[in-house]
């Protein structure tokens, strides 16, 4: 399923709740799509510029199949973040090969994409950074959550990350 509405994000990090009533009870997989800027008063005209997070999680994946079959038929850019997690054990070759599960697949269709990497930041303070530090117009996000649970953007307390 994937969703878009006017009012996808309501707070940090936290969709906003006509979101999550629409997938109220629909599984995985599930991608957000948030459009940003004169892409919503203008959707024909305005080309588009689109983050994908990734994170190496199915979810992320399906997001990022989507993210590069918009920015194929678009030829759109696309960047795909990748956050580092800060104090984890996680080693250069898995990272690499994460981002390298995006790449591969972008060039085969010859798109142009770019590649950031945030590290050290809670993944929700690095989407929020990246989104705000360019002129993203279209951010595709791959969502997880339980059934019942309010949905969110990076993992909290309560709910699984979904990037």
């Amino acid at each position: 399923m994937i969703v878009g509405l006017e009012k996808t994000v309501a707070r940090r990090g936290e969709f906003h709740d006509d979101v999550t009533k629409l997938v109220f009870g629909f599984g995985d997989p599930l991608a957000v799509v948030d459009g940003r800027g004169r892409l919503l008063a203008e959707p024909l005209r305005e080309n588009l510029n689109m983050l994908v997070p990734i994170k190496g999680t199915e979810n992320s994946h399906r997001a990022a199949e989507v993210a590069i079959a918009i920015a194929r038929v678009s030829h759109a850019p696309l960047t795909a973040l990748y956050v580092s997690p800060g104090g984890r054990n996680r080693s250069r070759r898995y990272e690499e090969a994460i981002r390298k599960d995006i790449v591969k697949p972008a060039e085969t269709y010859d798109l142009d994409l770019r590649t950031a990497v945030h590290a050290n930041v809670a993944a929700d303070e690095a989407i929020l950074k990246e989104l705000s530090r360019k002129e993203y117009n279209l951010f595709v996000i791959g969502a997880g959550r339980r059934l019942r649970e309010k949905l969110f953007f990076w993992k909290n307390r309560s709910s699984r990350c979904c990037s």
